[in-house]
């Protein structure tokens, strides 16, 4: 079953989908979804630092796959506000029919792996444009 949390945007903050959105691509999905409620952006940690240094924009979406064992094992999609006016309705309609649905099939690509580890799916946000980075750490 599906968690959410959500914490509404602060005047000119603004999301890359609205939960609606998320689940009339993903559906009902065992996973934990989080607007803003983790941070006001993601908090890279010292594994992540050198792969993540050649992403110049936003993160404004991360997808963490862990498996920690055989048993131990957890979903997180999480979405970070930022500027409003960062964010036309053409990136709004390009994030809800082409990035949205990629970042399903990442998803459902990693998400029975049985290999330790954490998968993880960054998306930026960098002048306008919308992109994708895989990481996996051990």
């Amino acid at each position: 079953m599906e968690k959410i949390s959500f914490r509404k945007p602060i005047a000119g903050e603004i999301y890359c989908c609205t939960v609606k959105q998320f689940k009339k691509v993903w559906g009902e999905r065992d996973i934990w979804i989080c607007f803003g409620t983790i941070g006001k952006s993601y908090a890279r940690d010292a594994g992540e630092k050198n792969y993540l240094k050649k992403l110049k924009g936003k993160i404004i979406c991360s997808l963490s796959i862990n498996r920690r064992s055989a048993l131990a094992r957890s979903e997180l999609i999480v979405f970070y506000p930022f500027a409003e006016d960062e964010y036309s309705s053409e990136l709004e309609k390009e994030f809800n029919t082409v990035t949205l649905p990629e970042i399903k099939k990442w998803f459902n690509k990693y998400k029975d792996n049985t290999n330790f580890g954490i998968y993880h799916l960054f998306v930026e946000l960098d002048k306008k444009e919308i992109r994708l980075h895989e990481y996996f750490g051990a």
